[in-house]
């Protein structure tokens, strides 16, 4: 499956499908062979993750510049952008469809779908959300969530992870793993990322709090975090993507700017990969 955005009609080698010629964005499902299966048009939703749960459906995360149907009927709409959760069946049919916001800007960035169909996605907030447990206050600027919900839509938990120093400081998730009761995510942080009784500082200074550092967190099931560590250099670095291995141990990659230690050896900026064990 492939998400992603289209100006105009686009040809899937068998369907085509119209968009607006601003462009609007698009998920379609291929053969082994790249043949159609099936393809939807999104509108003016911004799909910004994707997964495929056992049955073959797709799961959807991303953000909504508008009230938007995804199948289900319009979503709800009160900010600047608000966020949403959507599952599509096998052959691209609405399963259902959530949105969630605030008054300013909420996005979902990453998603991923554990061995039960649940639905774990994480991204960033700002001032206020509700998943379905309750309000949870957040910074002005934006901070880390990571929320689960059942294969049905329904809430099972949610967890605002910490917040940067500042009005500007923006922080938020960008992928999410788990397994066994361990949850993982990375994503950025400007100044310092504040998670509870515990905080990692961002090592850089661009161009007065603009710059950003990456962060490996793992937390369990109740918000804990069991562990955290946030790297950078003097520019722009941010984590992308998460996996966790047979053993429970969680490998991050992302990307940076700007000299850097990896490994113990100075490097200019490039992408990385780092493993950590659980």
């Amino acid at each position: 499956m492939i998400c992603g955005t289209a100006a105009g009609p686009i040809d899937f080698r068998g369907a085509v499908l119209d968009t607006t010629a601003l462009g609007s964005e698009f998920v379609v499902e291929l053969s082994p062979k790249g043949d159609h299966l099936w393809s939807k048009n999104l509108g003016t939703a911004s799909c910004r993750g994707l997964a495929v749960d056992s049955q073959g459906r797709a799961v959807l995360v991303g953000t909504l510049s508008e009230s938007t149907d995804l199948g289900g009927g319009p979503l709800k709409f009160v900010g600047s952008w608000d966020m949403f959760v959507a599952v599509l069946d096998r052959d691209g049919r609405h399963v259902w469809s959530r949105s969630f916001g605030g008054a300013r800007s909420d996005e979902a960035n990453g998603v991923f779908v554990d061995a039960d169909d649940n639905v774990l996605f994480t991204g960033a907030f700002s001032v206020d959300i509700d998943f379905g447990g309750g309000r949870m206050a957040g910074p002005y600027s934006g901070g880390v969530f990571a929320a689960k919900l059942d294969r049905d839509g329904r809430h099972v938990w949610s967890h605002s992870l910490g917040a940067g120093a500042g009005d500007r400081a923006y922080s938020g998730g960008y992928a999410v793993a788990a397994r066994d009761g361990a949850v993982f995510l990375t994503g950025t942080f400007h100044d310092r990322l504040e998670l509870g009784s515990a905080s990692i500082s961002a090592l850089n200074d661009f161009f007065g709090n603009l710059g950003s550092d990456a962060f490996m967190l793992r937390i369990d099931e109740a918000g804990r975090p069991k562990w955290a560590r946030g790297f950078g250099g003097a520019s722009i670095d941010l984590g992308v993507a998460v996996a966790v291995d047979r053993k429970g141990d969680a490998v991050f990659a992302g990307w940076y700017s700007g000299p850097n230690v990896v490994d113990g050896v100075v490097r200019d900026g490039g992408g990385f990969v780092t493993k950590c064990p659980r």
